[in-house]
């Protein structure tokens, strides 16, 4: 996971300037973007601890490079892939010494949690499982998904900017634990709302409510995103008003994705 090894790498060198420790710090960030090109703020980060002028020992001056002397020619050799309509240069640390001494712990964690919580589940429905499959499954899919909703309690819905690839792995535990555990008001509103922050895709939205409808519940879809039949057909309720909900939470209209999925336009549909 780039995005993961990436964030893991930035979070330490954040901790070690809280520590004081600026060679350890340039050390994780030099790491850090040799992974990927680096955010906006990871690059003024860097560039202000280099600013700094808190390094003269020849250990550190021998770490960095001529690019690293050199932080802007990073900057402008990719300014054209970067959003730099916030660029400001700075002269100081950005978090100083007063940054919160949990962020580095907190965050690692949330992903350390994620991820075994992703791997179990992906490991168990890959496995050959004797007895009861479906029930082992369902006990260990109930577990995740009480996990996952204790973490976000702490820590907040997995976003595409602070956690990168987990964003999206958790889906299928989403998927499995609604599908055992239900769905209820506070969790959905909880979506919805992640949905509003631009935290969780629309489209996965739409899908864990209408697999609920359909297959919990056994009642019409409200987004037709859940297709079961063979023949591509979905129960929907009230489909003169599919497009408001769909507009709703961000969703083309519905004619665009039957035409895009292949999938026939339902019945009372304009």
């Amino acid at each position: 996971m780039v995005l993961r090894d990436y964030y893991i790498l930035v979070h330490k060198a954040e901790w070690y300037v809280y520590q004081g420790d600026t060679l350890s710090a340039l050390e994780n960030y030099q790491k850090a973007f040799e992974i990927k090109l680096p955010f906006l703020i990871d690059l003024n980060n860097a560039r202000s601890l280099l600013q700094g002028g808190e390094f003269s020992d020849d250990k550190t001056i021998a770490l960095i490079s001529e690019d690293w002397r050199n932080i802007d020619a990073i900057f402008y050799r990719n300014k054209s892939r970067l959003d730099v309509s916030n660029f400001q240069l700075t002269s100081n640390y950005l978090w100083q010494k007063s940054i919160d001494i949990a962020t580095y712990n907190s965050r690692y964690a949330y992903h350390e949690a994620l991820k075994t919580i992703i791997d179990e589940d992906q490991f168990l429905r890959q496995s050959k499982i004797s007895g009861n499959r479906d029930s082992v499954l369902a006990l260990h899919g109930i577990e995740h998904f009480k996990k996952f909703q204790e973490l976000v309690s702490m820590y907040g819905w997995p976003s595409p900017e602070k956690d990168g690839e987990f964003n999206t792995l958790i889906y299928p535990v989403l998927l499995h634990g609604t599908y055992y555990c239900g769905l209820d008001g506070n969790f959905k509103d909880l979506m919805f709302q992640a949905v509003m922050c631009g935290e969780l895709n629309s489209h996965f939205y739409a899908k864990v409510c209408d697999r609920f409808c359909d297959w919990n519940l056994s009642i019409p879809q409200d987004y037709g995103e859940w297709q079961t039949t063979t023949d591509g057909s979905i129960r929907i309720r009230e489909v003169q008003n599919l497009d408001l909900r769909r507009d709703s939470i961000f969703l083309e209209p519905y004619k665009q994705y039957c035409l895009k999925n292949k999938l026939p336009i339902p019945e009372g549909y304009e």
